[in-house]
Parts: structure tokens; sequence; C-alpha cells
């Protein structure tokens, strides 16, 4: 066998470990960004198309002899183009060729272990990008979403506000409390997962995990004021929610999600062709005399936007 053919034999061999490794992960999921994403169904051409229309009218009470009116819908949508993202590995000719010990095939397997979190980056970049706007013609994270009962605006960003036991209650009120055009309440419970930077971390877990908490207790024995002592009353909020640390965000950002609907999650996405393809390396003679280094490739066609903002609260930034 010709040095060159002997060549062509070894990238066969490394393309099959790349093509297995990749049918491995083929039922790619988003890891933590799971809790705040939901596949928001098929493409429109190279689209997603994110929209549904809710009622607008309010349950009441029908009169004797009343002829009813039938209530109207306010539609919501937004449409999401697909991008396309690349992840590339390559390895020197050298490498391939002098390879006896199975070190190519090793490190495509750990280039391609990573790629779960090619997906779960890109959806935490689309819940931080504020300049996307969602459904509402508003960012995710905003003070004026529109369409609140009475024609008023709902507010679900905790612009400034830094994560204590205060922010957190009122995150939590915040989404017990949001109502659709109709004054239907839309949550039932105030928030399942408590998403934060890294900096973040200690106060997350003893906001949420801790048995008791102190308190500061001044002449008038309130919690403001001249602090005279430090007291420690039992942690009503221990338990209420999983928390996620992240570096993908700010280290001082802070998210409280509702994940309980698996439909209606504050992020949309979808990711073309069924998931990520892999190309890999051409292994014909000819191709491979060519050049002294060799390339795979990992292509994500993906697209992804707002949805449902009531569904979170928080500081993203």
């Amino acid at each position: 066998m010709s040095e060159i053919a002997g060549l062509a034999a070894k990238l066969d061999e490394a393309n099959t470990t790349f093509e297995t490794a990749l049918e491995a992960l083929s039922d790619l999921l988003p890891q933590s960004a799971d809790i705040f994403s939901y596949d928001g169904g098929p493409l429109t051409g190279q689209q997603l198309d994110v929209s549904w229309v809710e009622n607008a009218g309010g349950t009441r009470e029908r009169l004797p002899g009343e002829t009813l009116t039938m209530d109207g819908g306010r539609a919501y949508g937004a449409k999401y183009p697909l991008r396309t993202f690349t992840r590339t590995f390559s390895i020197l000719r050298k490498d391939v060729e002098y390879d006896e010990n199975g070190k190519v095939a090793a490190s495509i397997r750990k280039f391609m272990a990573d790629l779960p979190t090619m997906l779960d980056e890109r959806l935490y970049a689309t819940i931080l990008d504020t300049t996307l706007t969602g459904v509402d013609d508003v960012a995710l994270f905003s003070n004026s979403h529109p369409f609140a009962p009475g024609g008023g605006t709902q507010d679900n960003l905790a612009a400034g506000t830094a994560l204590d036991a205060s922010a957190y209650e009122a995150a939590k009120a915040a989404l017990r409390g949001y109502q659709k055009e109709n004054a239907e309440f839309v949550n039932q419970t105030g928030g399942t997962h408590l998403i934060v930077g890294q900096g973040l971390e200690r106060t997350a877990l003893e906001i949420t995990g801790a048995e008791n908490r102190p308190v500061a207790v001044n002449s008038s024995g309130a919690e403001d004021g001249t602090r005279i002592a430090v007291a420690a009353i039992e942690n009503v909020y221990r338990g209420t929610s999983t928390v996620i640390v992240t570096p993908r965000m700010p280290a001082d950002a802070w998210m409280l999600i509702n994940g309980s609907s698996a439909n209606e999650k504050p992020i949309a996405y979808r990711v073309g062709n069924g998931g990520p393809r892999a190309i890999p390396v051409c292994t014909t003679e000819s191709e491979v005399a060519k050049t002294d280094r060799y390339e795979w490739l990992i292509e994500l066609d993906m697209a992804a936007g707002p949805a449902h903002w009531m569904r979170c609260y928080g500081r993203p930034s």
C-alpha cells in the first residue's frame, strides 16, 4: 500500500469515528438551557414562526335572555430567521499519518463530546440578547410589555436590582401576578428555577437552600434603620426553586424561570434538518495528497427568539 493510500485509509477510520460520535448525539438537546427554551415547531421556509391568538374576553355571568356577544382575540407573533453556526476541528497530516495508538480517534471523540454545549451556548446568547424583540414587539425582559388588562403594561425586568431575599420574593410575586388581556392569571407557581451567574452562586443557594436566614434588627425591631443585632428566622423560601449556576451569564445576572409548562417557555427555537450535520474530510487519494492539514466541520442551522415572556423575571445583564 502506498503512503498516500495508507494515509487515506487512516482518514477513513477517523471519519468513521467522527460520524459515529455524531450519531450518538443525534438526539441533541439543550442542557441547562432546556429550562427556559422549547422546540417551537417546524420551520416555515427559513424562518421560525412563533405565533398564537389569545382570547381577549374574560369570564362573565350570562343573564336570562341575554344575547351573547362573542369576544375577539389578540394575535401575538414574531419570525426568527434560520442562522448557521459552525464548529471546526483540524489535525496535521503528520499526526494522522504517524498515529499508532489511537490519539486521532480520541481527539475526535473529545471534540464531539463538547457538541451538546453548542446548542446550549446559542440559547443562552438568545435569552441574554436585549436587541431581540419578541411576540409583543418589545424585548424579552422589559418594563413595558403591552396588552395588560385595561390597556396597561407589565414588567419583568429587574434592572439594576441585586439578588437577595427581597428581590427573590418580588420575582416570585411578579410571576404569579402576570395577567392576560382578559385578566386571567398565567402562572400558578412563582418560579421553578433560579438561574444565576457565577458571582451569585452563594447568594442563590442561601436564598433557596438555607434552613434559616439572618435579619438585621434595629431599636424598632424592623430590618432597616440602625442595626443593633442580627437574628435568625426560618427561611420560608427553602426548597422553592432549583438553582442553576452558569458561566454563560454575567457574574451578577439572575433570572427566575417558570419552567413548569413544556410548550410555554421564554425562548422558542428550532434546529434545522433534524440536528447538526457532520462534514467529514475528503479521503480520495488525490485530495489527501494536496494538504498538510485535515479539517472536520459541524454545521448547525438554528432559529431562536423570545416567546413567552410571562415565564421569566430578572436581571439578564
